[in-house]
Order: structure tokens, then sequence, then C-alpha cells
């Protein structure tokens, strides 16, 4: 066909096929419909093209509307398998005609790619020229756009999104006639074509109008060229004006956003100086940065809302940029004067420095201040979310101020969000509303648990009117095992952990990834062995000590051996082990006396109570410091942060994947993780995902005692020394179920269960020193598993970034 297309024939060689691209807006109502009806029609009349869709706000990766899909179903078309595509330079260059469904969506893909301007048509636009011209080429369509007006509404197809059924019908109803049409002008068959006679009826919009019969004397083609000059004038002037009016307004929004962009980056500064300053309980110089941020972000705000601007900003696409800046000024403005302000007068009250006195903390300060904390917080949720739901907009410079200060204001609601629940947790846990006593575990991540490492050590915390108290530290050997189980923690546990002997077992007490099972088993098993029932449990490792000993001083041991943040950890973790290897009670005794003086230290600390809590919140952020309460209240707020380390009893997208020593050594202080969780797109019901963990051991002194890297629990597994022998354990999405699992790309024996209703699988493998095991968890998913990817990291001697690549498929609920 001419110069546009060609029909399949099966004989010679193929030319490269003719490309045609639909645009309009997500791409995923109106160019979804129009691309499978095109594919199908041209396939029909055997016309050899490619078709794809585009659109020119879309985000990549979404799946066709439901109402458009459901359309398409009922008038026998595929729907399956879309993915949205967002527009960029090179999809559109590459197309040799480009058919859009409005003008904004022309004008959109004409500027995008200037050069390539006249093959750019609406849908609309172009059937119409092939009913006025039949079977001509591309060239002679090309030079005859001019019979259209393009300027008419009438070249628009009506975006049927947020309406109900019946929009997505009329738009199908506009597109299925039209890109048959398309088809038919591609096979060179428009005369004939049934769907000439379904637009027939419509109309032609807005064509130029035909010479017609009448008078042709002198005097009417003298009146006829005076009125066409007259309309010249009259126009020309209006295009003056207007053409003025807009250098005007352009002038306008480039002053606008040059003092934009500066009022918006001295909120900024304003604003991080001012939680720096409640942080330092400097309430002075905290009032005057809050308010100085408020009136720089007002003064963008109201800037953005001026009627030049709000008027560009309304405009599709191009003015997304400018609508972008108007949420930003108005949402920092907000967070400024609603958050920060009143934050600033709190701050005196919330001074660490005053809250802590010796080794007490004031908790009736804290709860004085805990109805004004709620109003705030609040605020500072609503506003931070509202940021996030900010378009980036296609303009860099916009996207980058975007993602600046919506970090400042995550910062800031960071810290808002942990005081609110310190002013919650805090007065009643440590004893304000009456004595609390609480089991102290002090795990050891050489050797590997679920929530952490084997329990070490432990003791009983005693919390009265703000002061914490600890007594003597007992070893893992004096907590003893009952000979059958004080608390039952449900089936799905019990079918999962009973061969572990999870209750009667100490050293198997955290065999469970949820920091509550253990807590709970040590609670009912301390009362089996006392009497004594306990208000919860805290659990912390030697790298969160170490945190602490960095504001601290370091402690000095009875033998003047001195224990700093530098050595705390290889000490109790490592060297202690080689020290005392023929001494397992000499080296428990070493290491109860570390852990008791730093205890200590930490109770009676002396040092900064700001860096106090900044080492404390950085254990607490890498989930090494947990804790339970017995309070139902208390255990409510617990749930909802790092420190309950507990399953979430949510449906969004989950991976924790957890290491436990098989072996009975303290090996997996060598142990090194690479951790990764993908997804497929969201496009049907389930959607196939890949949980993977890279195990390497990095052991390389092979003259360590057997109690390092010997098999001194697994004795009948004939492991090598040095060999690291680990059960890996994947808990993953509700209602996932497992499709493979495989070790080094083979094929492995494992077992699955279930626990707080997430999908459990566990394997085991055997590490030789210096290798690295892969192990790969395929399972399939539901879609209706809302928000983003949660990929808790086990807190053991590393402390690995997961690698997560997880389409949103939904808000969470």
């Amino acid at each position: 066909m001419r110069d546009h297309a060609s029909t399949t024939s099966g004989n010679g060689p193929a030319d490269p096929p003719f490309t045609v691209l639909f645009v309009c807006s997500g791409n995923v109502c109106r160019s979804p419909l129009a691309e499978r009806v095109f594919n199908e029609q041209t396939a029909a009349g055997r016309v050899r093209v490619a078709c794809g869709s585009a659109g020119v706000g879309a985000q990549d990766g979404q799946p066709m509307h439901a109402l458009s899909a459901e359309v398409l179903e009922e008038h026998g078309f595929d729907s399956s398998i879309f993915e949205s595509r967002h527009l960029r330079a090179e999809i559109a260059e590459s197309a040799d005609l480009v058919l859009t469904m409005t003008r904004e969506h022309r004008a959109a893909c004409q500027q995008m790619v200037p050069s390539r301007w006249k093959r750019m048509f609406t849908l609309v636009e172009f059937v119409e020229l092939v009913r006025d011209l039949g079977d001509v080429g591309l060239t002679e369509i090309v030079n005859s756009r001019s019979r259209i007006d393009a300027n008419s509404p009438d070249l628009d197809i009506s975006d049927p999104i947020g309406q109900p059924k019946e929009a997505f019908e009329r738009a199908y109803a506009e597109i299925e006639p039209r890109t048959g049409i398309v088809a038919a002008w591609l096979a060179g068959s428009v005369i004939g074509s049934p769907y000439l006679a379904v637009l027939e009826d419509r109309g032609k919009p807005s064509a130029a109008d035909a010479p017609g019969e009448g008078d042709s004397g002198s005097a009417a083609v003298e009146e006829a060229g005076n009125h066409w000059y007259r309309g010249r004038i009259l126009w020309a002037g209006v295009g003056i004006v207007v053409a003025l009016l807009l250098l005007i307004a352009l002038g306008w929004l480039g002053y606008s956003a040059f003092k934009v962009k500066g009022e918006l980056e001295a909120a900024r500064t304003d604003a991080q100086q001012a939680r720096t300053s409640i942080l330092d309980g400097n309430a002075t110089k905290a009032k005057q940065s809050a308010e100085s941020a408020a009136d720089q972000a007002g003064k963008a705000s109201d800037r953005t809302h001026g009627v030049v601007w709000s008027a560009a900003s309304a405009i599709p696409w191009l003015g997304d940029p400018l609508d972008s800046v108007q949420q930003i000024s108005s949402a920092v403005a907000d967070y400024s004067s609603q958050v920060l302000v009143p934050s600033a007068d709190l701050s005196s009250v919330l001074d660490p420095s005053k809250l802590r006195s010796g080794d007490t903390i004031n908790t009736a300060a804290l709860r004085d201040a805990q109805p004004q904390l709620a109003v705030i917080a609040g605020k500072s949720a609503a506003i931070t979310h509202r940021v996030a739901g900010i378009d980036p907009s296609w303009f860099g410079t916009v996207a980058d101020a975007r993602n600046q200060l919506g970090g400042v204001i995550d910062d800031a609601n960071s810290t808002v969000q942990g005081t609110h629940i310190a002013s919650q947790l805090v007065p009643s846990m440590l004893g304000g509303d009456g004595p609390r006593n609480y089991f102290l575990a002090l795990q050891t991540p050489s050797e590997a648990r679920a929530t952490g490492g084997l329990l070490g050590g432990f003791g009983i915390l005693n919390a009265t009117n703000g002061r914490l108290t600890t007594p003597e530290l007992g070893r893992n050997s004096d907590l003893e095992n009952p000979a059958q189980r004080q608390i039952d923690l449900g089936q799905d546990f019990n079918d999962l952990y009973d061969w572990t002997k999870a209750y009667t077992d100490n050293r198997n007490n955290n065999i469970s990834p949820n920091f509550p099972d253990a807590a709970r088993i040590w609670i009912a098993n301390w009362k089996a062995q006392t009497g004594q029932q306990l208000d919860g449990a805290v659990a912390l490792d030697p790298i969160a000590l170490s945190y602490v000993l960095k504001v601290t001083s370091p402690v000095t041991l009875p033998d003047g051996e001195k224990i700093t943040a530098e050595n705390v950890v290889p000490i109790t973790l490592s060297t202690s082990y080689q020290r005392f290897a023929d001494n397992n009670d000499a080296r428990k005794a070493y290491l109860q006396s570390i852990s008791q003086a730093v205890i200590t230290q930490l109770g009676h600390a002396h040092g900064d109570t700001g860096a106090l809590l900044e080492a404390l919140g950085r254990g607490v952020h890498e989930r090494r410091i947990m804790v339970y309460s017995t309070d139902p209240d208390d255990q409510r707020i617990l749930d909802t942060t790092n420190l309950g380390h507990q399953l979430p009893d949510s449906s969004a997208p989950y991976m924790d994947v957890t290491i436990g020593n098989v072996a009975g050594n303290k090996i997996d202080y060598y142990l090194r993780r690479e951790i990764r969780y993908t997804s497929g797109p969201c496009t049907g019901k389930t959607r196939q995902s890949t949980g993977s963990i890279t195990l390497t051991n990095t052991l390389d002194d092979m003259s360590l005692p057997d109690y390092v890297i010997g098999s001194m629990g697994a004795t009948r597994a004939n492991l090598p020394r040095g060999t690291n022998f680990a059960n890996v354990q994947f808990t993953l999405t509700r209602g996932a179920t497992i499709d493979k699992i495989s070790v080094n790309g083979a094929p492995t024996l494992y077992s699955t269960g279930e626990l707080d209703g997430h999908t459990v699988v566990y394997t085991q493998v055997r590490i030789p020193a210096g290798e690295s095991v892969s192990v790969d968890v395929t399972f399939t998913e539901p879609t209706s598993a809302h928000g983003h990817a949660q990929v808790p990291v086990q807190p053991l001697v590393d402390n690995p970034t997961p690698t997560i690549d997880v389409p949103v498929c939904g808000p969470e609920g």
C-alpha cells in the first residue's frame, strides 16, 4: 500500500511493519481500547502493522481499567495481559503514525518530538481526512491536514475515567468504527468499508466549507473579499492582544517560580533547623525557626494560588509541574504552622536533658504533654500522607524539590510520631502507675535465632516511677527448662516448631520471627520457675549495647579490663570463645560480667541524653531492641513500631527471611547476607513473586575451637569443620502459595506451614567456609495484597539492605 502499509503474502523478505501508536492520558482507558480493537481489525484484514499505546501522564505497569476491560470482553475483544506505559520521546519518535484521543494529547506529542509533528493527529481528525481523501498515502494526508479545523473540540474523545460504565461504552462506540477505518486505510480498502456507514450519520467536525452554487457576479466576489479582509484584520488584532497577554502571563509565571523556589528552599532550611532545635530543647530557637518556615512557605503558597498560576496549573500535562508546586507549597505551609510551631512550644517541656534526671525519667511531664502531642501527631501524619500523594510531575526540577521537601517532612514526622508514642508508653511502662517487671533477654547473634540470636543471658528489669534497676544477671543455664509447655501459642505454631522443643528448651524459645511468641514463652516459663508474674519482656544484643557505649564512657571490669564500643561486639560474639575455649563456665561468667556492667552503665549513664536516645533509636531502627507488654493497651501501641518486632496484621506484600543455627556453634559471626524480593505486575488476581537470600560463609581461620566452628549440636550430620548449617525460613504474604524452592538453582526438599496467617516455608542448607549458597523461593501471591512491600531484616552481625522490586497493587487498607 503506497507509503503506509502492506498486506501479508508470505513471500519474500518482509519490510519493517508500519507502526501505529495510540495515546491518551493514563493509558488505562481509551488508548488500550483503541490498541486492542485495532489489533484484531488489522489481523482480520491481514494487514502487516505493529500497534501500541501509551499515556502522556501514565505510570508504567498499571493494569487496564476494569470497565475498559469489561467493555472489550463484552464486544469480543481480548483484554488480558496489559500494562500501561508512560509516553517517552523514543516511543513517540519510533511510530510511523501517532493517533491521540484529544488535541491536548496531540500537542503534548508534538512538543515532545517536534520533528515528527506532521504524523501526529487526533484519531477523529485522521479519520475525517481519510473519509475525505479515500485510499491515498500518508504523505497526501499529511499535506491535506488543513482541510480540518485542528482546534475544533469535536476532534476529542472524552475521558471516561471516574464515570459509570456508560461513559466507557460511549468511548468504545467513538473509537471502534474509527480504528476500523484506519485499518481499512492501511489495507487500501476505505471505499466500501462498512465502518463508513457507521459514521455517516454523525457528520464531519468543522470541515472546510466547499464552494457552493449561487451568484458568481463580481459584486458578490468583491463583497466576499472585503469581508475576508476585514476578518483578517480583526483576528490579527485579537491575536496580537492575546500574544501580549500570554507574554505577560509567562513573564509573571517565571518571576513567581523564581520567588517560590527561593521561599521553599528557605522554608526547608528553617524546618530542618526547627527540628534540630526541638530535639536540643532550645525553645527560643525552635520557635523562631518554625515561625520563619511557616512564613516562607506561606508566601510560596500564596503565590502559587494566584489567578495566573492556578489557571496555568489547570492545563493538562503542561500544567502538571505548576500544580505539583502549588500542592507542595500548601503542604509545607500547613506543616510549618500546624506541626512545627506547636512542637516548638512544647520543646522546653520535652527537652531530653530535662526529661531525665540522673537515672530517672520524668514520666509526669510526658504524660501531661500527651494530649497536645496527640493533636500534633495526627496533623503531622495527615500532611505527610498528603505530601506522599503529590505527583512529582514530569519536570525533573520540580520532582527533585518535591522529594527533598518530602524528605524533610518525613524526618520531622518520624520525630513527632516517636515522641507521641513515647508519651503514650513511657509513663506506664516505666512504672508511673505502679512497679513493672520485665524479662530481659540478652541475645547472641553469633548463633542465629529468628529474633536475632541464642538466649545468652537474662535478668529481671524493675521499673518504678521512671527508674530502671537490674539485679544480678543470670546465665541461660540458670533458666530452668520446664518438663511440659506452660503456654499454648496455637496449632499453627505447634505444627511449625514442635520439632525444636520451642516451649521447653530455652535455646529455641525464640525460634519464631514473631517476638511476642518468644516473650510469652519466657514470661510463662519464669512464672513456672519462680511464681513471679512479669509485665513484659525486653530483648537486645551486643551490637545495640555498642551504640550506647559510643555515647557513655567505657565500662571497666573488676580485673581492670575496659569494654568499649569498639571491642564489645568482637569480645562477646567471637574472641571470648577462643579465650575460654576449654572452660565454658569461665566464659559464661566473663560474658555475664560484661553484660552486667554495660546494663548498669545504661541505667546510670550521665552523658548527653539526646545522643543516648539517638543511640537507642538506632538499635530500634535495626530491630536489635524489642519490647513486649502484657498490658493490651501498651502492646497495641508497640505493635505499630519497630520495638514490637511482630508479624504484621496486614495483607500487604511481605517477606521475612530468617536464619536458625542448626549446628549449635557460633559460626554466624562470619555469616553475610544478600536479600531480594521481586514480584510481577498487578494485572491479574495473582502474580508470581520470588524471595531470595544469598548466604556467604566468610570464615577463613580453621584453627578456631569446635565450640565456634564445629558441629556441637548436629553431631550426626557429619559436617566438615567450618561449615555453616542453617535453617532458612521464609515468612511470606498472607494467602501466598509456594510454587518451588531451590538451592543454587537445584530443587530441594522443604516444609510449609502458617504463622499468624502468613505463609511459611523452610529448608536447611550447608555453607562451606569461604563459599556462598543461594536459596530462592518462587511463590504466587494475591494482587489484593495492597500497600508497599514489607521486608524486615533479622538482626544478626551484618545489617544488609534488601533489594525490593515489588509493584504496589493499590493503597493499603
